[in-house]
């Protein structure tokens, strides 16, 4: 279920626009961007539970792919209502998400190669999980926005 602090801008969007949306799209879309922000706080709760000092150069490398693909989701639902180029948007988010499938198996390759304490291998390993279903979510929101701005061309 999403919070009522997502749930109001997407219906002030569906009672603004010109064009008709689907309200299950809306919400889908609504659903897609509080998961990201739920995953995201999932992982910094993560960092934080399992008392991490120093993070990774993948994580951080990985929190950057993250924060690009925050600004290009960003940018898709400023022009969401016109339904105007949305595609470049889209495109760099799977292209970050691409990034980051590797990132996180090359990352999580070298982490089991490298280090011999179990609890540590736990938890980077949920760490790096966590970063690429964030990094995911990233990419299907911007599949919904295509999705709409299809429906609605």
């Amino acid at each position: 279920m999403i919070d009522a602090a997502t749930q109001a801008p997407w219906t002030r969007f569906l009672a603004g626009s010109k064009r008709r949306v689907s309200p299950v799209l809306v919400v889908l879309l609504a659903s897609s961007l509080d998961d990201i922000v739920d995953l995201a706080e999932e992982t910094g709760d993560k960092i934080d539970l399992y008392r991490i000092q120093a993070i990774s150069d993948p994580a951080k490398e990985m929190g950057e792919f993250l924060a690009k693909a925050g600004v290009e989701i960003a940018a898709a639902l400023d022009q969401l209502e016109g339904f105007a180029q949305l595609k470049p948007h889209r495109l760099e988010i799977h292209r970050l998400e691409n990034e980051g499938d590797r990132l996180t198996r090359t990352a999580i390759g070298e982490l089991f190669s490298t280090v011999s304490d179990a609890s540590e291998l736990v938890k980077w390993k949920d760490v790096y999980d966590l970063l690429e279903a964030t990094m995911d979510a990233c990419e299907h929101a911007a599949n919904v926005m295509e999705t709409i701005a299809i429906k609605n061309a």
